[in-house]
Formats: structure tokens, sequence, C-alpha cells
């Protein structure tokens, strides 16, 4: 017979063999690889996705020629944020896989966030400085629109969450019948232990 001893850890519940514990393994072998395919996936798609965008609205019909020289720009500066702002997706997508769906909302929040900020700080300062420039559409429209995809990903993933959160938790017992199940002659120390 087992000691009663409170330092000893409980008795497993899940058998061995059993569907849960199978389930379990092999959810353990999928998160850590989610984590390195996922970013590596999305990194690669939005490079790509960029460069096909800049090509596309190139050649879109711009009526006059730009006055700025943007090939060095779009290369070292929108290709590159294009490219972190889907790595960091996929990232936050790893953790929708490994189950952390919060996390993964305030991920997608800050990328959208810090994308947007960035993405218009350098489109007005382009503004401020040569005036509206048709090389605006190459330059700035491609990382506008990546920023957007995780702010609609950030509201998607919370709402999911919480649907998940509220699924999951019982409806509690009103706080009102827990107050009336102590003794009148209760102190505030006690009903504070009891409604912990």
């Amino acid at each position: 017979m087992r000691s009663a001893n409170p330092y000893s850890p409980p008795r497993e519940y899940v058998t061995t063999g059993s569907v849960a514990q199978e389930h379990l393994a092999e959810y353990d072998r999928i998160s850590p690889v989610a984590f390195i395919v996922l970013p590596l996936i999305f990194g690669i798609v939005g490079f790509i996705g960029y460069l096909v965008l800049a090509f596309a609205l190139n050649t879109y019909g711009i009526v006059t020629q730009p006055f700025l020289s943007y090939g060095q720009q779009a290369v070292f500066i929108s290709l590159p944020i294009c490219t972190l702002l889907t790595t960091s997706v996929g990232l936050a997508s790893a953790f929708i896989v490994a189950g952390h769906r919060f996390f993964a909302a305030l991920l997608f929040t800050v990328t959208a966030a810090a994308g947007y900020a960035i993405t218009s700080s350098l489109w007005n300062a382009q503004i401020a400085q040569y005036g509206s420039d048709p090389s605006e559409m190459v330059l700035y429209y491609p990382p506008a629109g990546y920023s957007a995809i995780p702010g609609i990903l950030a509201i998607s993933s919370f709402i999911l969450a919480l649907a998940r959160a509220i699924e999951r938790e019982p409806s509690p017992e009103p706080m009102y019948s827990q107050i009336t199940a102590l003794p009148s002659n209760s102190s505030p120390l006690e009903i504070v232990t009891f409604l912990e």
C-alpha cells in the first residue's frame, strides 16, 4: 500500500496504452516540429509572395513613371518587413498548434501593430520628404496588407480561444449561494478562505 506522503506525486489516472495517452504522445511530437516548420514555411511564402506582388504591382499600369528609384528600397526594406511579418505569423500559428490560443492572439496583435507602425512610419517619411509617388504601390502596399493579415488572425484566434474557454468551463455556482451556505457567525477570514 502506498504511503500518504504529501510530497509523493499523485498516481497516474491515464492508463498505459490508452487513447488519451497516444493522443498526447502524438501531440508532443507535433508541437516542437510546428515551431520550426511553420515559421519557415510562412517566411518562404511571404518572401515569394512579396516578389510576386511587387512584379504584379509594378506592371499594374502606373500612369506616371516613379520619380524615385525603389529597387534597393524594395529589396532591403519592404521585402524583409514582409518576410518577418509572415515568419511571425508562422510562429504565432505554431502556438495555436501547441494549444496556446490566447498567447497566439497576443503575438498576432503585436505582429500586426509592429508591422503597421513600421510601414506607416516609412510611408509617411517618404511622403513628407518627396511627396506622393507611384513607387508607394510597390514599396508600401504589400507590407500594409501583410500587416492586416495578423490583425485579422488575432481577432479570429481570440474569438476561437474565448469560445474554447467558454466551452470547457462549467457554469459556476452563483456566488450568493456560496455565501449563504456559510454559518452566520463566520469571520471575514473564514469567508475569504471559503471563497478561494
